[in-house]
This record gives structure tokens, sequence and C-alpha cells, in this order.
């Protein structure tokens, strides 16, 4: 899944420069600045819609999570049970399932910080360039026209990213067995 995140980030990347680059190239054509703008208001829309997107996976994998932390909690407390009844097929079983829970609840929490760093790349690439664009309005040799779209801002989306980043420095809270 991360590689598919690194893809997706290096398309966004290359479209960013592209379109940043179109950008700076043709700002005295105003019929070209304007088409460029709606474009690039297409891109950021989609590119938004991706973060969404990313979002819901997200919880998704929070979802699987607390399954993962339910199953290895339960697991082991059957196991607890079965080493006081003296049950040894019972214990290991429940060991085993265990283990298996712990490994994969290792696994999700890894893919789940793995996806908050791509998504947090993708939130502020767009929030680069939703600036950028903002300051290109402002400036003086800007000729935005009035009824060129204007760029939503990613505010939610970065207020998101923020309280991810605190919760991607506390450590895993699960390691794998062998």
């Amino acid at each position: 899944m991360s590689s598919l995140f690194d893809k997706l980030n290096m398309l966004v990347r290359s479209r960013m420069n592209s379109v940043l680059d179109d950008l700076l190239e043709a700002p005295a054509k105003t019929l070209n600045h304007l088409e460029m703008r709606k474009q690039v208001s297409k891109d950021l829309e989609a590119l938004r819609q991706q973060i969404q997107h990313a979002l819901a996976y997200e919880r998704d994998l929070e979802s699987q999570l607390q399954v993962a932390r339910q199953t290895r909690d339960q697991t082991t407390t059957d196991a607890h049970q079965a080493k006081q009844q003296r049950d040894e097929r019972a214990t290991a079983q429940f060991e085993q399932k265990r283990t298996e829970a712990e490994n994969r609840l290792f696994t999700l929490e890894r893919m789940l910080q793995e996806h908050r760093t791509a998504s947090d790349s993708l939130i502020e690439q767009v929030s680069k360039l939703d600036q950028m664009l903002a300051q290109q309005d402002h400036t003086p040799d800007s000729k935005a026209h009035p009824n060129s779209p204007s760029a939503p801002s990613v505010d939610e989306d970065e207020s998101k990213m923020e309280q991810r980043r605190n919760r991607l420095s506390a450590p895993p809270t699960a390691k794998p067995k062998q």
C-alpha cells in the first residue's frame, strides 16, 4: 500500500510542478491564465477528493486496528484462563492466536503510520499549491478575473494533518512475535 501512495505522491508532485511551471511562464496572457486557473482548480478539486479517499481509508485502518486490539486482548484473556485451568492444549492454541493477533496489530499500525505519512505529504502539497495560487491572485501583475474560480481552503485537512503528526510521535503498541 505504501508503494501506491509513493506513486500517487510522485504523480501529484509531477502535476504540481507542471502546473506551477505553466503558471510562471504565462502570467501575462490573460486568456491562458484564466484557462490555466480553471484547470488548476479542477486539479486541486481532484486532489482534495484523493485526500478524502485517503482519510476514509485511514478511518478503515483505524477500525481494523481496534478489532485487532480486541482480538489480542480476548485471546490473552482466553490463554490466561486456559492456563489457570491447566489445559495445555487450549493454552497453546490461544497463545498462537494471540501471537497472530499481535503480528496483525503490528502490521496494521505500520500500514497506518505509512499511510498517514503519505497522506500528510499530499495534504502539504495541496496546501502549498493553494497558497501559491492565493499569492498569485494578490500580486499586482496578476490579472485575476472576477469569475475565475478561487481555491478553497484546506484548513481542515491541515488540522487533521497536525493531529496525525501528534499521533505519529507515539510508538506502536504491539511488536511482532516469532
